[in-house]
């Protein structure tokens, strides 16, 4: 059987990745992200999500894609993030249209792509009869040279990790939920975090978020009738806290439209990083899913 043009990056050989990457830092951080938290997946057994980095080319300028794959009940959903530090998206084009590892025909979707990259994975879906639904966003990130604020929490509200008991909530609570989303949230807050904002006399949570699997913040939420009150604040800036200290750095991909996240990643230091697209098949997906 003839080899893939996308080859798997060993676990031995993430170290050089992610010192290709750190070239020009921060402009390549999120690929070094996905593929630290690989690295750290691997090194824990976790299994759910079933996550492979593959290269095509050299370390600092080939195409490289990001495959996670969520085992959610009877069906599967994989996830891919595609990346190129190329300004020449001639092999990229080439390694979508040679490579198998894309499943074209399942249930799958580009997440947090960067939107120079869409012209040319649409134009290659198209040839393979795929057509792709998209939805748009935008990046933010807090640069490594930001501080963050250290402030106290308003006297009615404590800090708390999230656990299996608040997924049904956070579920609940997210707008792109989805047949089956209450296990993807699961897998998230297990794998890596969530962080909640409850109210001291009866434990009622107010605001709350999720790290995804690229270690980015995700699922935020303030409960209509709490808020104006800076609750979504603390919650950013403590998954912010938390997101530094294991290395990382913080980032949200806000949707189009979303101008009230916007305004407060904004007022929090985030900068924009990149224009960003979720790419997925239409005819498999009758909702956008895993989106923030």
């Amino acid at each position: 059987m003839a080899s893939d043009i996308l080859q798997d990056v060993t676990v031995d050989e993430i170290p050089r990745v992610l010192e290709a990457m750190k070239k020009d830092w921060p402009q390549h951080f999120l690929l070094h992200q996905f593929a630290s938290i690989l690295e750290q997946y691997h090194k824990e057994n976790i299994q759910n999500p079933k996550q492979v980095l593959y290269k095509y080319g050299d370390f600092e300028d080939g195409v490289y894609i990001v495959k996670s794959t969520f085992a959610i009940g009877a069906e599967s959903v994989s996830l891919i993030y595609p990346y190129t530090t190329a300004a020449d998206y001639t092999e990229f084009s080439k390694v979508l249209k040679e490579t198998t590892r894309i499943p074209w025909t399942e249930k799958f979707m580009f997440e947090v792509t960067a939107r120079r990259l869409m012209p040319t994975i649409q134009q290659v879906s198209a040839a393979k009869g795929c057509d792709l639904g998209t939805e748009e966003g935008t990046i933010l990130f807090l640069p490594p040279e930001s501080d963050i604020e250290n402030k106290l929490l308003p006297e009615d509200v404590y800090l708390g990790s999230l656990d299996e008991h608040h997924v049904a909530e956070v579920n609940k609570n997210w707008p792109f939920k989805y047949p089956g989303s209450e296990k993807y949230v699961a897998l998230e807050i297990q794998n890596n975090f969530g962080l909640g904002l409850f109210r001291k006399s009866d434990n009622k949570m107010l605001s709350s978020s999720v790290s995804f699997h690229s270690g980015g913040i995700f699922i935020l939420y303030s409960n209509p009738n709490f808020r104006s009150r800076g609750y979504g604040e603390v919650i950013i800036r403590e998954m912010a806290k938390e997101i530094r200290r294991q290395g990382r750095i913080p980032f949200g991909n806000i949707m189009t439209g979303n101008i009230g996240s916007t305004k407060l990643f904004n007022k929090m230091g985030f900068k924009e990083y990149s224009k960003s697209v979720y790419l997925f098949p239409n005819k498999l997906f009758d909702f956008a899913v895993l989106k923030h």
